[in-house]
């Protein structure tokens, strides 16, 4: 299709989505038309024009070689994605205090070095899409966000998952 340079680049494009409610609004709020689809659809979708475009990793871009059916990948850090540990609340703490510290540091160190992971690995695969044919462009993300804020998308979310988990998104979010 075409690069997306600017947040009205994205008027109208159809982009492959999970069927995640957060991502489908996401796009909905930048004025795309989300289209939940397989993963395993998507690489079909792109080749006969089903969709535009689609919204995922650049580790699927590779494993699922969207590269032979994509020209452009453009950068533009809307969603973040991580791992989540999930643990009975009682059961946790049932754990002595020494070990439950070791854990939560343990636990939260480890993540860090994730990061820096993928961190590589996204360098890493960025350049060897590129090798395979794939145009990137890095965007400036603040119309974006302010597009998100115009529409409502972040004031709706805060609701649905509630103050105390936003307020965690916020205090770990990144530029």
């Amino acid at each position: 299709m075409h690069p997306i340079k600017t947040v009205g680049d994205l008027a109208g494009m159809k982009i492959r989505v999970p069927s995640a409610r957060i991502q489908q609004d996401l796009f909905v709020s930048l004025g795309a038309a989300p289209t939940s689809l397989s993963i395993k659809e998507t690489y079909s979708a792109l080749k006969t024009h089903v969709v535009d475009g689609q919204e995922n990793a650049l580790t699927h871009a590779e494993f699922w070689k969207f590269y032979e059916v994509q020209k452009y990948c453009s950068m533009t850090s809307h969603m973040w994605d991580g791992l989540t540990v999930v643990c009975n609340s009682d059961i946790y703490s049932g754990i002595p205090d020494n070990l439950r510290t070791v854990f939560t540091q343990t636990f939260n160190d480890t993540a860090l070095l994730q990061r820096k992971d993928m961190v590589a690995l996204n360098t890493q695969l960025r350049d060897s899409l590129s090798k395979k044919g794939m145009a990137f462009n890095d965007v400036d993300r603040e119309p974006f966000r302010q597009k998100l804020v115009d529409a409502g998308f972040y004031k709706k979310w805060r609701g649905i998952v509630g103050e105390e988990v936003w307020a965690l998104y916020e205090k770990y979010a990144t530029a």
